[in-house]
């Protein structure tokens, strides 16, 4: 990725030079991990082994109110 983007024009890359893409590289890092602190702050962190904290996927698909097929539905 770096030297697609430091690369030279007449090469295939986009001639930004390694301190240019050395700050774009810092940005988005800085970006990303802003972005988790944002998310563990508002959500929490759950411990290792625990499901996410809007429960399962699967437990909706086996619930008791869960809809069942309609009769004019293609059998599979």
């Amino acid at each position: 990725m770096g030297d697609l983007l430091t690369q030279d024009r007449d090469f295939g890359g986009l001639a930004l030079g390694a301190s240019r893409t050395s700050l774009l590289f810092l940005a988005v890092i800085l970006v990303l991990v802003a972005r988790e602190q944002i998310l563990v702050t508002r959500h929490g962190v759950a411990a290792k082994g625990t499901e996410p904290a809007g429960g399962s996927r699967h437990a909706a698909r086996a619930s008791p109110t869960a809809r069942a097929p309609s009769r004019h539905s293609a059998p599979a």
